[in-house]
């Protein structure tokens, strides 16, 4: 082959490899037996579900909706998914396989991103996040029985005999409570009642998934050390990824165990799954883009070994909580990878073959004890590869941080919000406040001291580039001093990541931030204010609440979803807020206009 005919035959294939559509996987579930297993994956960007062939050959792929969220079979035959349809609604739609054809399909709750199928009463429950809201399926009769209250953000549910365990992602209480941490309920499922309410340690946040190996509940999820300041990430002194292990028999919390290891954080756990034969679990390590598998007899006589029966308290040696053992998982972990960018979801092919999908490298990974890891299948071109994607998946990606212990989504989740907690934060000595949602900041392109608050990250920025521009010769000392999204992005990596970033990196951040936007409220009615919530504007308005808040705009953007309320977040709940007649001066309402202002409230 000529040089000139291999130059054209580079520029083909680059021509070819950037054409191709952007794709996501964001969801696997694997349906039939042996050489027949196909693996379904939906894909988050194009909406379509593919089939792939156990050896890694593409089957083909259905278009079902906008957006594929979540896939869940029986196994056998039967397919169901969530995803978002061209109206921006969540749907469940039941599939037809293999002609991959849709059945038939019922709109869910806003939010709606796990299904969980309960073969013994023919349901399906689906986790509906922005609504703390779990709706039972019947799969007969395709219709919604039933819709239980779940704890905050629930992220998925497990089914034990009667009994259904939800893992919720946020915590429900004031932020200046001794503890503060998100929670797992257990419902009875013939009578819909709350059975048990189980507490995760103090400063459990942004839980991953829940899996059961039909003893045991595994729930992954962050602990944040709220009440130390910022200073120093190593060891787990901001942040720490645990797995806690509920018995379902007994209702109990059995112990929870930490991801990390002493010399490097785990950087945030995702999805999970446990291995055929029950005696491994694999965990995908989301911030750092590995997996992570656990050998479950070993942790499980590990554990009895260390509890005390009488007590019922698990410690180590040096009289410490187990969870906050860095070392505890010794000889019993094994990590795999790095796989790609924000390993999302495990699914295992048999007792030691595990598939990790790569949410932002748009690939799947296959994982073989003691053999070279290989890609098992791309799904489409990295969303790292646009600057909106790579920004997205730097913000979740803990080796940008020393030692890989924290990323933005540690205090933010990977969707831009909040943790519900107090921090000292180190920008603001020992300060304690809540950590800012980014939708609510209406993160810009260009800050100036008119445009910022004293102690906040663009203020730091902005001292340190004052302070330049006040030592260069070259510069006028009197002009207006003004720092970029991109420089307020490098403090933020700077102080709270304690890393260096480089220009790409700074300016990926800036454009995902800036294009972070709030969602949509789901106490709207049909988009629209409900008759009380039209009473409750007109309050607020002649209240003077807007002279402070600037209507709809501004700090109460999003505000359905920002509890707890005021800087520390003292305030668990905006009917505590009213109650307290937070702004409202001499002003009395009776007990109908308080809701009424709380209905509206809800609605921004």
């Amino acid at each position: 082959m000529s040089h000139k005919n291999f130059l054209l035959l580079i520029i083909s294939v680059a021509t070819l490899v950037s054409c191709r559509p952007i794709g996501v996987p964001s969801s696997m579930a694997s349906i039939g037996e042996g050489d027949e297993k196909t693996i379904l994956s939906g894909d988050r960007e194009s909406g379509k579900i593919w089939q792939i062939g156990r050896n890694g050959w593409k089957k083909g792929s259905s278009f079902i909706c906008k957006s594929i969220i979540d896939i869940q079979t029986d196994g056998e035959s039967r397919v169901w998914a969530l995803g978002i349809d061209k109206e921006n609604k969540c749907r469940l739609y039941e599939i037809e396989y293999p002609q991959m054809r849709i059945l038939k399909s019922l709109e869910m709750g806003q939010g709606a991103d796990k299904i969980t199928y309960d073969p013994a009463s023919s349901r399906l429950w689906v986790s509906c996040s922005d609504i703390n809201s779990v709706w039972e399926v019947s799969i007969p009769l395709w219709s919604v029985v039933g819709k239980i209250d779940a704890p905050r953000n629930i992220v998925g549910s497990v089914v034990y005999d009667s009994l259904v365990y939800m893992a919720g992602s946020l915590p429900e209480a004031s932020a200046t409570n001794a503890v503060v941490s998100a929670e797992i309920d257990v419902i009875d499922k013939r009578r819909s009642t709350l059975k048990k309410r189980i507490a995760l340690p103090n400063g459990s946040v942004f839980c991953g998934d829940i899996v059961s190996n039909g003893k045991y509940a595994y729930v992954t999820h962050t602990i944040n050390h709220h009440n130390l300041p910022t200073v120093r990430p190593e060891r787990g002194w901001m942040a720490v990824t645990a797995l806690s292990i509920v018995d379902m028999d007994s209702m109990r919390l059995e112990a929870t165990v930490l991801l990390d290891t002493p010399e490097k954080g785990a950087g945030g756990a995702r999805g999970m799954c446990v291995s055929p034969n029950g005696k491994e679990l694999a965990v995908a390590l989301f911030g750092t883009g590995e997996v992570m598998t656990i050998n479950l007899d070993g942790l499980h006589a590990r554990l009895d070994s260390v509890l005390n029966d009488e007590e019922r308290v698990l410690r180590t040696e040096d009289d410490r909580p187990i969870h906050e053992d860095l070392s505890f998982l010794y000889g019993l972990r094994k990590k795999y990878g790095p796989l790609g960018k924000g390993t999302g979801e495990v699914l295992y092919l048999d007792d030691k073959t595990i598939l990790a999908a790569n949410l932002y490298s748009g690939d799947i990974m296959e994982i073989v004890p003691d053999s070279k890891i290989k890609r098992f299948k791309r799904i489409g071109r990295a969303l790292t590869s646009t600057p909106e994607g790579a920004g997205e998946a730097l913000f979740s990606n803990a080796t940008l941080s020393f030692q890989n212990w924290v990323s933005c989504a540690t205090c933010h989740g990977s969707d831009g919000g909040h943790d519900a907690m107090s921090h000292i934060i180190s920008t603001d000595s020992t300060v304690s406040k809540q950590m800012t949602s980014i939708p609510s900041i209406a993160f810009r392109e260009v800050y100036d001291s008119t445009s910022i608050k004293r102690g906040s990250l663009a203020a730091m920025a902005l001292d340190r580039k004052t302070a330049s521009v006040k030592k260069s010769k070259h510069k006028k000392n009197n002009r207006t001093v003004t720092v970029s999204g991109e420089e307020v992005c490098r403090e933020a990596v700077r102080r709270l990541l304690f890393t260096e970033p480089d220009n790409d990196e700074c300016r990926a951040l800036s454009i995902y931030l800036s294009s972070v936007s709030p969602k949509t409220s789901p106490y709207l009615k049909n988009g629209k204010l409900s008759q009380r919530a039209e009473r409750g504007k007109q309050i607020f308005e002649d209240s003077g609440c807007a002279a402070c808040h600037n209507g709809q705009k501004g700090s109460l953007e999003g505000l359905w979803q920002s509890a707890p309320y005021m800087k520390d977040g003292r305030v668990a709940t905006l009917g505590e807020l009213i109650e307290r007649g937070h702004g409202l001066k001499d002003k009395v309402l009776n007990d109908k206009e308080k809701r009424d202002l709380e209905e509206y409230l809800l609605t921004l």
